[in-house]
């Protein structure tokens, strides 16, 4: 998982896609994903 905060301040630009793709709802604090292992 990575916080929203370590996104905003290394990847702002994706921190930018994550705030449009919420839209209206509540940004998530955690973000989870998955690595393709």
């Amino acid at each position: 998982s990575i916080s929203t905060n370590t996104l905003k301040r290394w990847e702002p630009e994706s921190y930018e896609i994550l705030i449009k793709n919420c839209g209206n709802e509540k940004v998530p604090e955690y973000l989870y994903f998955n690595k393709g292992l």
